[in-house]
Protein backbone atom coordinates (compact mmCIF):
# COMPACT_ATOMS: atom_id res chain seq x y z
CA UNK A 1 0.00 0.00 0.00
CA UNK A 2 1.60 3.26 -1.19
CA UNK A 3 0.95 5.98 1.39
CA UNK A 4 3.12 8.67 -0.21
CA UNK A 5 0.87 11.33 -1.72
CA UNK A 6 2.59 13.77 -4.14
CA UNK A 7 1.49 17.38 -4.68
CA UNK A 8 3.43 17.75 -7.97
CA UNK A 9 1.84 17.34 -11.35
CA UNK A 10 2.80 14.09 -13.03
CA UNK A 11 2.90 15.78 -16.47
CA UNK A 12 4.42 19.15 -15.60
CA UNK A 13 6.65 18.12 -12.73
CA UNK A 14 7.76 21.69 -12.00
CA UNK A 15 4.18 22.69 -11.20
CA UNK A 16 2.04 21.88 -8.15
CA UNK A 17 -1.42 20.38 -8.42
CA UNK A 18 -4.02 23.10 -7.86
CA UNK A 19 -7.31 21.90 -9.36
CA UNK A 20 -9.57 18.89 -9.61
CA UNK A 21 -11.55 18.45 -12.85
CA UNK A 22 -14.89 16.79 -12.20
CA UNK A 23 -15.46 16.33 -15.95
CA UNK A 24 -12.29 14.26 -16.38
CA UNK A 25 -12.13 13.13 -12.73
CA UNK A 26 -8.47 14.00 -12.40
CA UNK A 27 -6.19 16.51 -10.71
CA UNK A 28 -4.24 19.08 -12.73
CA UNK A 29 -1.84 22.03 -12.52
CA UNK A 30 -2.10 25.53 -14.07
CA UNK A 31 -0.50 24.38 -17.34
CA UNK A 32 -2.85 21.41 -17.56
CA UNK A 33 -5.76 23.80 -17.01
CA UNK A 34 -4.65 26.11 -19.84
CA UNK A 35 -3.92 23.28 -22.26
CA UNK A 36 -6.57 20.64 -21.54
CA UNK A 37 -9.28 21.96 -19.20
CA UNK A 38 -10.26 25.50 -20.31
CA UNK A 39 -13.59 24.30 -21.63
CA UNK A 40 -14.40 22.03 -18.64
CA UNK A 41 -17.54 23.01 -16.74
CA UNK A 42 -16.56 21.99 -13.16
CA UNK A 43 -13.09 22.75 -11.91
CA UNK A 44 -12.50 22.70 -8.13
CA UNK A 45 -9.81 24.77 -6.42
CA UNK A 46 -8.03 22.23 -4.18
CA UNK A 47 -6.42 24.78 -1.87
CA UNK A 48 -9.75 26.30 -0.90
CA UNK A 49 -11.34 22.89 -0.25
CA UNK A 50 -8.26 21.52 1.51
CA UNK A 51 -8.38 24.29 4.13
CA UNK A 52 -11.94 23.41 5.14
CA UNK A 53 -11.21 19.67 5.19
CA UNK A 54 -7.89 20.02 6.96
CA UNK A 55 -9.49 20.35 10.41
CA UNK A 56 -11.27 16.96 10.26
CA UNK A 57 -9.69 14.62 7.71
CA UNK A 58 -6.24 14.19 9.31
CA UNK A 59 -7.77 13.44 12.69
CA UNK A 60 -10.08 10.86 11.16
CA UNK A 61 -7.20 9.27 9.30
CA UNK A 62 -5.01 9.25 12.42
CA UNK A 63 -7.80 7.59 14.42
CA UNK A 64 -8.32 5.04 11.65
CA UNK A 65 -4.59 4.28 11.55
CA UNK A 66 -4.53 3.98 15.32
CA UNK A 67 -7.33 1.41 15.27
CA UNK A 68 -5.59 -0.59 12.56
CA UNK A 69 -2.33 -0.36 14.48
CA UNK A 70 -4.07 -1.60 17.65
CA UNK A 71 -5.62 -4.45 15.67
CA UNK A 72 -2.26 -5.72 14.43
CA UNK A 73 -0.57 -5.14 17.79
CA UNK A 74 -3.26 -7.16 19.56
CA UNK A 75 -2.97 -10.00 17.07
CA UNK A 76 0.82 -9.99 17.31
CA UNK A 77 0.61 -10.13 21.11
CA UNK A 78 -1.93 -12.96 20.94
CA UNK A 79 0.36 -14.91 18.61
CA UNK A 80 3.32 -14.33 20.94
CA UNK A 81 1.25 -15.52 23.90
CA UNK A 82 0.20 -18.63 21.99
CA UNK A 83 3.82 -19.38 21.06
CA UNK A 84 4.87 -18.99 24.69
CA UNK A 85 1.98 -21.13 25.89
CA UNK A 86 2.82 -23.78 23.29
CA UNK A 87 6.46 -23.81 24.41
CA UNK A 88 5.46 -24.11 28.08
CA UNK A 89 2.98 -26.91 27.49
CA UNK A 90 5.39 -28.76 25.19
CA UNK A 91 8.08 -28.63 27.88
CA UNK A 92 5.55 -29.80 30.46
CA UNK A 93 4.53 -32.73 28.24
CA UNK A 94 8.15 -33.77 27.65
CA UNK A 95 8.84 -33.48 31.38
CA UNK A 96 5.75 -35.56 32.16
CA UNK A 97 6.89 -38.33 29.82
CA UNK A 98 10.42 -38.34 31.28
CA UNK A 99 9.13 -38.43 34.85
CA UNK A 100 6.67 -41.18 33.97
CA UNK A 101 9.42 -43.25 32.37
CA UNK A 102 11.57 -42.91 35.51
CA UNK A 103 8.65 -43.92 37.72
CA UNK A 104 7.82 -46.94 35.56
CA UNK A 105 11.49 -47.99 35.44
CA UNK A 106 11.72 -47.81 39.24
CA UNK A 107 8.53 -49.81 39.56
CA UNK A 108 9.74 -52.54 37.23
CA UNK A 109 13.08 -52.68 39.07
CA UNK A 110 11.11 -53.46 42.23
CA UNK A 111 9.08 -56.07 40.34
CA UNK A 112 12.25 -57.64 38.91
CA UNK A 113 13.91 -57.91 42.33
CA UNK A 114 10.74 -59.30 43.86
CA UNK A 115 10.25 -61.93 41.15
CA UNK A 116 13.88 -63.06 41.34
CA UNK A 117 13.76 -63.41 45.14
CA UNK A 118 10.45 -65.30 45.07
CA UNK A 119 11.61 -67.62 42.29
CA UNK A 120 14.84 -68.49 44.09
CA UNK A 121 12.99 -69.04 47.37
CA UNK A 122 10.50 -71.35 45.66
CA UNK A 123 13.33 -73.18 43.87
CA UNK A 124 15.09 -73.80 47.17
CA UNK A 125 11.92 -75.12 48.88
CA UNK A 126 11.00 -77.45 46.02
CA UNK A 127 14.60 -78.70 45.61
CA UNK A 128 14.76 -79.75 49.28
CA UNK A 129 11.40 -81.57 48.97
CA UNK A 130 12.50 -83.42 45.83
CA UNK A 131 15.88 -84.45 47.35
CA UNK A 132 14.12 -85.81 50.45
CA UNK A 133 11.75 -87.70 48.16
CA UNK A 134 14.68 -89.22 46.27
CA UNK A 135 16.24 -90.44 49.53
CA UNK A 136 12.95 -92.08 50.50
CA UNK A 137 12.70 -93.72 47.09
CA UNK A 138 16.28 -94.97 47.41
CA UNK A 139 15.49 -96.54 50.80
CA UNK A 140 12.42 -98.31 49.41
CA UNK A 141 14.39 -99.43 46.35
CA UNK A 142 17.13 -100.96 48.58
CA UNK A 143 14.50 -102.93 50.52
CA UNK A 144 12.90 -104.25 47.33
CA UNK A 145 16.27 -105.22 45.86
CA UNK A 146 17.20 -107.07 49.13
CA UNK A 147 13.99 -109.10 48.99
CA UNK A 148 14.66 -110.05 45.38
CA UNK A 149 18.27 -111.09 46.16
CA UNK A 150 17.05 -113.26 49.06
CA UNK A 151 14.54 -114.99 46.81
CA UNK A 152 17.20 -115.59 44.09
CA UNK A 153 19.58 -117.15 46.64
CA UNK A 154 16.91 -119.54 47.94
CA UNK A 155 16.00 -120.54 44.39
CA UNK A 156 19.60 -121.48 43.72
CA UNK A 157 19.64 -123.86 46.75
CA UNK A 158 16.75 -125.82 45.27
CA UNK A 159 14.89 -126.39 48.55
CA UNK A 160 11.33 -126.17 47.33
CA UNK A 161 9.82 -125.90 50.80
CA UNK A 162 12.14 -123.04 51.75
CA UNK A 163 11.46 -121.31 48.42
CA UNK A 164 7.70 -121.64 48.88
CA UNK A 165 7.72 -120.24 52.39
CA UNK A 166 10.03 -117.29 51.56
CA UNK A 167 8.09 -116.35 48.42
CA UNK A 168 4.82 -116.53 50.37
CA UNK A 169 6.23 -114.18 53.05
CA UNK A 170 7.50 -111.63 50.47
CA UNK A 171 4.21 -111.79 48.56
CA UNK A 172 2.22 -111.14 51.73
CA UNK A 173 4.34 -108.09 52.51
CA UNK A 174 4.04 -106.75 48.94
CA UNK A 175 0.30 -107.31 48.85
CA UNK A 176 -0.14 -105.10 51.89
CA UNK A 177 2.38 -102.45 50.76
CA UNK A 178 2.22 -102.46 46.96
CA UNK A 179 -1.04 -100.56 46.66
CA UNK A 180 0.17 -97.80 49.00
CA UNK A 181 3.50 -97.51 47.19
CA UNK A 182 1.96 -97.35 43.72
CA UNK A 183 -0.59 -94.73 44.78
CA UNK A 184 1.98 -92.56 46.56
CA UNK A 185 4.69 -92.54 43.95
CA UNK A 186 2.35 -92.37 40.96
CA UNK A 187 0.95 -89.15 42.45
CA UNK A 188 4.46 -87.84 42.97
CA UNK A 189 5.46 -88.64 39.40
CA UNK A 190 2.39 -86.87 37.93
CA UNK A 191 2.89 -83.73 40.06
CA UNK A 192 3.98 -80.71 37.98
CA UNK A 193 6.13 -78.18 39.83
CA UNK A 194 5.01 -74.73 38.60
CA UNK A 195 6.37 -71.37 39.73
CA UNK A 196 3.28 -69.14 39.93
CA UNK A 197 3.27 -65.38 40.56
CA UNK A 198 2.54 -64.48 44.14
CA UNK A 199 -0.49 -62.31 44.91
CA UNK A 200 1.80 -59.47 45.94
CA UNK A 201 3.54 -59.68 42.60
CA UNK A 202 0.19 -59.50 40.86
CA UNK A 203 -0.55 -56.38 42.91
CA UNK A 204 2.70 -54.81 41.77
CA UNK A 205 1.90 -55.65 38.16
CA UNK A 206 -1.51 -54.05 38.61
CA UNK A 207 0.14 -50.92 40.04
CA UNK A 208 2.46 -50.79 37.06
CA UNK A 209 -0.49 -51.05 34.70
CA UNK A 210 -2.32 -48.27 36.58
CA UNK A 211 0.79 -46.11 36.46
CA UNK A 212 1.06 -46.54 32.69
CA UNK A 213 -2.63 -45.70 32.31
CA UNK A 214 -2.14 -42.54 34.40
CA UNK A 215 0.80 -41.52 32.25
CA UNK A 216 -1.20 -42.12 29.07
CA UNK A 217 -4.09 -40.03 30.43
CA UNK A 218 -1.73 -37.19 31.35
CA UNK A 219 -0.15 -37.30 27.89
CA UNK A 220 -3.61 -37.20 26.29
CA UNK A 221 -4.59 -34.21 28.45
CA UNK A 222 -1.38 -32.39 27.58
CA UNK A 223 -1.88 -33.01 23.87
CA UNK A 224 -5.51 -31.92 24.16
CA UNK A 225 -4.32 -28.74 25.88
CA UNK A 226 -1.89 -28.08 23.05
CA UNK A 227 -4.68 -28.57 20.54
CA UNK A 228 -6.93 -26.32 22.60
CA UNK A 229 -4.65 -23.32 22.05
CA UNK A 230 -5.76 -23.19 18.46
CA UNK A 231 -9.42 -23.99 19.13
CA UNK A 232 -10.26 -20.48 20.30
CA UNK A 233 -13.77 -19.56 19.21
CA UNK A 234 -13.10 -17.44 16.14
CA UNK A 235 -15.62 -14.74 15.36
CA UNK A 236 -16.94 -15.56 11.89
CA UNK A 237 -19.83 -13.16 12.29
CA UNK A 238 -21.27 -11.02 15.07
CA UNK A 239 -24.89 -10.12 14.58
CA UNK A 240 -26.31 -7.44 16.82
CA UNK A 241 -29.98 -8.31 16.81
CA UNK A 242 -32.65 -5.67 17.06
CA UNK A 243 -33.74 -7.16 20.35
CA UNK A 244 -32.26 -4.48 22.58
CA UNK A 245 -34.62 -1.76 23.72
CA UNK A 246 -33.41 1.70 24.71
CA UNK A 247 -36.29 2.50 27.05
CA UNK A 248 -36.92 0.47 29.10
CA UNK A 249 -33.64 -1.46 28.96
CA UNK A 250 -33.89 -5.26 28.91
CA UNK A 251 -32.01 -7.66 31.15
CA UNK A 252 -31.48 -10.92 29.29
CA UNK A 253 -31.32 -13.67 31.93
CA UNK A 254 -31.72 -16.70 29.67
CA UNK A 255 -31.52 -17.74 26.01
CA UNK A 256 -32.37 -20.79 23.94
CA UNK A 257 -32.05 -22.00 20.34
CA UNK A 258 -35.12 -23.66 18.86
CA UNK A 259 -35.18 -26.39 16.20
CA UNK A 260 -36.21 -23.79 13.63
CA UNK A 261 -33.08 -21.73 14.50
CA UNK A 262 -35.31 -19.13 16.12
CA UNK A 263 -34.10 -17.67 19.42
CA UNK A 264 -36.00 -17.07 22.65
CA UNK A 265 -34.63 -14.58 25.18
CA UNK A 266 -36.01 -14.07 28.69
CA UNK A 267 -36.13 -10.38 29.69
CA UNK A 268 -36.18 -10.40 33.49
CA UNK A 269 -36.38 -6.63 33.89
CA UNK A 270 -39.45 -6.19 31.70
CA UNK A 271 -41.28 -9.44 32.61
CA UNK A 272 -41.42 -10.95 29.15
CA UNK A 273 -39.93 -13.48 26.76
CA UNK A 274 -38.83 -12.25 23.32
CA UNK A 275 -38.88 -14.41 20.19
CA UNK A 276 -36.57 -13.74 17.21
CA UNK A 277 -36.54 -15.31 13.77
CA UNK A 278 -33.58 -17.22 12.25
CA UNK A 279 -32.74 -13.89 10.58
CA UNK A 280 -32.62 -12.31 14.08
CA UNK A 281 -35.62 -10.06 13.53
CA UNK A 282 -38.11 -9.56 16.36
CA UNK A 283 -41.28 -11.65 16.00
CA UNK A 284 -43.27 -11.33 19.20
CA UNK A 285 -43.22 -11.10 23.01
CA UNK A 286 -44.95 -13.05 25.77
CA UNK A 287 -45.62 -11.48 29.16
CA UNK A 288 -44.27 -13.64 32.02
CA UNK A 289 -43.60 -12.47 35.56
CA UNK A 290 -39.93 -12.69 36.67
CA UNK A 291 -38.59 -14.98 33.90
CA UNK A 292 -35.10 -16.31 34.57
CA UNK A 293 -33.35 -19.11 32.71
CA UNK A 294 -34.77 -20.84 29.64
CA UNK A 295 -33.98 -24.11 27.85
CA UNK A 296 -35.08 -25.86 24.68
CA UNK A 297 -37.09 -29.02 25.46
CA UNK A 298 -38.08 -30.40 22.06
CA UNK A 299 -40.05 -29.56 18.94
CA UNK A 300 -41.13 -25.93 19.35
CA UNK A 301 -41.27 -26.08 23.14
CA UNK A 302 -39.12 -24.33 25.75
CA UNK A 303 -39.19 -24.28 29.56
CA UNK A 304 -38.68 -21.09 31.59
CA UNK A 305 -37.95 -20.75 35.31
CA UNK A 306 -39.58 -17.94 37.29
CA UNK A 307 -38.50 -16.60 40.68
CA UNK A 308 -41.22 -15.51 43.08
CA UNK A 309 -43.82 -17.97 41.84
CA UNK A 310 -41.28 -20.85 41.98
CA UNK A 311 -42.82 -22.05 38.74
CA UNK A 312 -41.60 -23.63 35.52
CA UNK A 313 -43.60 -22.39 32.53
CA UNK A 314 -43.65 -24.26 29.21
CA UNK A 315 -44.08 -22.22 26.02
CA UNK A 316 -44.64 -23.25 22.42
CA UNK A 317 -42.80 -20.90 20.05
CA UNK A 318 -43.74 -20.67 16.37
CA UNK A 319 -44.57 -17.30 14.87
CA UNK A 320 -46.25 -16.61 18.21
CA UNK A 321 -45.63 -17.69 21.81
CA UNK A 322 -48.30 -19.86 23.44
CA UNK A 323 -48.26 -21.12 27.05
CA UNK A 324 -48.92 -24.86 27.26
CA UNK A 325 -48.52 -26.07 30.86
CA UNK A 326 -46.66 -25.29 34.08
CA UNK A 327 -45.83 -26.73 37.48
CA UNK A 328 -44.40 -25.37 40.72
CA UNK A 329 -41.14 -26.42 42.34
CA UNK A 330 -40.75 -27.01 46.06
CA UNK A 331 -37.77 -24.62 46.35
CA UNK A 332 -36.50 -21.45 44.68
CA UNK A 333 -35.09 -22.29 41.25
CA UNK A 334 -33.28 -20.22 38.64
CA UNK A 335 -31.06 -22.44 36.43
CA UNK A 336 -32.54 -24.98 34.00
CA UNK A 337 -31.33 -27.41 31.30
CA UNK A 338 -32.97 -30.24 29.36
CA UNK A 339 -31.80 -33.84 29.70
CA UNK A 340 -34.34 -35.21 27.20
CA UNK A 341 -37.80 -34.53 25.80
CA UNK A 342 -39.32 -35.55 29.14
CA UNK A 343 -36.64 -34.74 31.74
CA UNK A 344 -35.22 -31.47 33.07
CA UNK A 345 -32.58 -30.50 35.59
CA UNK A 346 -33.03 -27.34 37.67
CA UNK A 347 -30.90 -25.53 40.27
CA UNK A 348 -31.39 -22.95 43.01
CA UNK A 349 -31.37 -22.91 46.80
CA UNK A 350 -33.48 -24.38 49.60
CA UNK A 351 -35.37 -21.23 50.57
CA UNK A 352 -37.60 -22.98 53.09
CA UNK A 353 -34.94 -24.98 54.93
CA UNK A 354 -31.16 -24.96 55.33
CA UNK A 355 -30.55 -22.44 52.49
CA UNK A 356 -28.17 -24.88 50.75
CA UNK A 357 -27.65 -24.76 47.00
CA UNK A 358 -29.21 -27.69 45.16
CA UNK A 359 -29.91 -29.24 41.79
CA UNK A 360 -32.58 -31.79 40.98
CA UNK A 361 -33.84 -33.91 38.10
CA UNK A 362 -37.55 -33.61 37.25
CA UNK A 363 -39.88 -35.00 34.65
CA UNK A 364 -41.58 -32.44 32.44
CA UNK A 365 -44.73 -33.22 34.44
CA UNK A 366 -43.06 -31.99 37.65
CA UNK A 367 -42.18 -35.29 39.35
CA UNK A 368 -38.85 -35.08 41.18
CA UNK A 369 -36.61 -38.10 40.44
CA UNK A 370 -33.35 -37.00 42.09
CA UNK A 371 -32.31 -34.26 44.51
CA UNK A 372 -28.76 -33.20 45.40
CA UNK A 373 -27.63 -30.47 47.80
CA UNK A 374 -24.32 -28.58 47.81
CA UNK A 375 -22.77 -27.37 51.04
CA UNK A 376 -23.03 -23.73 50.00
CA UNK A 377 -25.62 -21.43 51.51
CA UNK A 378 -27.36 -18.25 50.42
CA UNK A 379 -29.25 -16.79 47.52
CA UNK A 380 -28.26 -18.18 44.15
CA UNK A 381 -27.87 -17.00 40.61
CA UNK A 382 -27.03 -20.27 38.86
CA UNK A 383 -26.81 -21.42 35.25
CA UNK A 384 -26.76 -25.00 33.96
CA UNK A 385 -25.43 -26.92 30.96
CA UNK A 386 -25.12 -30.63 30.15
CA UNK A 387 -22.75 -32.41 27.78
CA UNK A 388 -23.96 -34.08 24.59
CA UNK A 389 -24.09 -37.57 26.12
CA UNK A 390 -26.17 -36.21 29.05
CA UNK A 391 -23.79 -37.72 31.61
CA UNK A 392 -22.33 -34.56 33.15
CA UNK A 393 -23.95 -31.47 34.62
CA UNK A 394 -22.10 -28.14 34.72
CA UNK A 395 -23.33 -25.48 37.17
CA UNK A 396 -22.02 -21.90 37.41
CA UNK A 397 -22.69 -19.87 40.57
CA UNK A 398 -22.54 -16.09 40.20
CA UNK A 399 -22.28 -15.17 43.89
CA UNK A 400 -19.52 -17.66 44.77
CA UNK A 401 -17.45 -17.33 41.56
CA UNK A 402 -17.50 -21.12 41.28
CA UNK A 403 -18.21 -23.74 38.61
CA UNK A 404 -19.22 -27.29 39.62
CA UNK A 405 -19.27 -30.45 37.52
CA UNK A 406 -21.42 -33.40 38.66
CA UNK A 407 -22.37 -36.79 37.34
CA UNK A 408 -26.11 -37.31 37.27
CA UNK A 409 -25.65 -39.71 40.20
CA UNK A 410 -24.41 -36.78 42.32
CA UNK A 411 -20.70 -37.59 42.07
CA UNK A 412 -18.63 -34.40 42.11
CA UNK A 413 -16.09 -34.47 39.26
CA UNK A 414 -14.45 -31.08 39.74
CA UNK A 415 -14.78 -27.57 41.19
CA UNK A 416 -13.36 -24.66 39.18
CA UNK A 417 -12.60 -21.48 41.09
CA UNK A 418 -9.99 -18.86 40.25
CA UNK A 419 -9.32 -15.18 40.89
CA UNK A 420 -9.54 -14.61 37.13
CA UNK A 421 -13.20 -15.68 36.97
CA UNK A 422 -15.61 -13.19 38.54
CA UNK A 423 -19.37 -13.45 38.29
CA UNK A 424 -19.68 -16.71 36.29
CA UNK A 425 -23.05 -16.72 34.59
CA UNK A 426 -23.50 -18.25 31.15
CA UNK A 427 -22.17 -21.78 30.66
CA UNK A 428 -22.19 -24.04 27.61
CA UNK A 429 -20.57 -27.12 26.06
CA UNK A 430 -19.32 -27.16 22.45
CA UNK A 431 -19.03 -29.98 19.87
CA UNK A 432 -15.74 -31.21 21.43
CA UNK A 433 -17.16 -31.20 24.98
CA UNK A 434 -15.07 -28.13 25.84
CA UNK A 435 -16.79 -26.04 28.52
CA UNK A 436 -17.23 -22.25 28.16
CA UNK A 437 -18.00 -20.05 31.18
CA UNK A 438 -18.62 -16.29 30.97
CA UNK A 439 -17.14 -14.01 33.61
CA UNK A 440 -19.64 -11.15 33.81
CA UNK A 441 -17.53 -9.11 36.24
CA UNK A 442 -14.11 -10.25 34.98
CA UNK A 443 -15.03 -9.49 31.31
CA UNK A 444 -13.78 -12.78 29.87
CA UNK A 445 -14.72 -16.30 28.84
CA UNK A 446 -12.94 -19.31 30.37
CA UNK A 447 -12.49 -22.34 28.10
CA UNK A 448 -12.09 -25.61 30.06
CA UNK A 449 -11.38 -29.24 29.24
CA UNK A 450 -14.12 -31.73 30.19
CA UNK A 451 -12.13 -32.55 33.36
CA UNK A 452 -12.04 -28.91 34.48
CA UNK A 453 -8.47 -28.04 33.48
CA UNK A 454 -8.14 -24.56 32.00
CA UNK A 455 -7.32 -24.30 28.29
CA UNK A 456 -7.32 -20.54 28.03
CA UNK A 457 -9.00 -17.32 29.13
CA UNK A 458 -10.51 -15.51 26.15
CA UNK A 459 -10.58 -11.72 26.26
CA UNK A 460 -9.96 -10.64 22.65
CA UNK A 461 -13.16 -10.00 20.68
CA UNK A 462 -15.42 -10.40 23.71
CA UNK A 463 -17.91 -7.57 24.37
CA UNK A 464 -18.07 -5.96 27.79
CA UNK A 465 -19.80 -7.87 30.61
CA UNK A 466 -20.64 -11.16 28.85
CA UNK A 467 -23.63 -12.75 30.52
CA UNK A 468 -25.65 -15.67 29.15
CA UNK A 469 -24.06 -18.20 26.79
CA UNK A 470 -26.03 -20.92 25.00
CA UNK A 471 -24.82 -23.33 22.29
CA UNK A 472 -27.04 -24.67 19.54
CA UNK A 473 -27.52 -28.44 19.11
CA UNK A 474 -24.54 -28.74 16.76
CA UNK A 475 -22.22 -27.16 19.32
CA UNK A 476 -20.78 -24.82 16.68
CA UNK A 477 -22.68 -21.59 17.41
CA UNK A 478 -23.52 -19.82 20.61
CA UNK A 479 -25.65 -16.91 21.73
CA UNK A 480 -23.82 -14.41 23.90
CA UNK A 481 -25.78 -11.68 25.65
CA UNK A 482 -23.82 -8.74 27.02
CA UNK A 483 -24.41 -5.74 29.23
CA UNK A 484 -22.83 -2.35 28.53
CA UNK A 485 -24.12 0.81 30.20
CA UNK A 486 -27.31 -1.13 30.97
CA UNK A 487 -27.90 -1.79 27.28
CA UNK A 488 -28.10 -5.53 26.76
CA UNK A 489 -27.33 -6.93 23.34
CA UNK A 490 -27.33 -10.35 21.75
CA UNK A 491 -24.44 -11.60 19.61
CA UNK A 492 -24.08 -14.77 17.56
CA UNK A 493 -20.65 -16.43 17.54
CA UNK A 494 -19.70 -19.15 15.07
CA UNK A 495 -16.84 -21.55 15.82
CA UNK A 496 -14.51 -22.41 12.97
Amino acid sequence: MNLNASSSCTIHTDKEIEYFCKDHKTVCCVKCFIIDHRSCSELVDLKTNAKSALEEDPRDVIEMLRRIEDFFMNHMQTNKNNIKRLETQTNETVSTIKNAREQVNKLFNVIEDYVEAKRRELYKEESIKLNDLNQECQSQLTAVQGSRQLLDAILRLGNETHVFLTARQIKTQLTNYREEIVKKYTAIESKEITLTLHDSLKTLMSLASDQLATVQTQINVDMLSLDGIFRTPILDSVIETKCFISDPTPLYRGSAWLCSDSILLSDYMNDKCCLYSPEYTHLTNYTLKDPLDVCFVGGDEVAVTTTKAKKIQFLTCTATITPTRSFTTRYYCDGIAALSDDKLVISGYNDSGNQNYYWSILTTQGKEEYYHEIDQKGKTDTYLAVNESKTRLYMSCYYTDTVYCFGLDGQLHFVYNTEKLKGPTGIGVDRDNYVYVTGCRSNNIHQLLPDGNLIQIITTGIPESPRTLTFDKSGTRFILTTQSDMRHKCHIYVLK
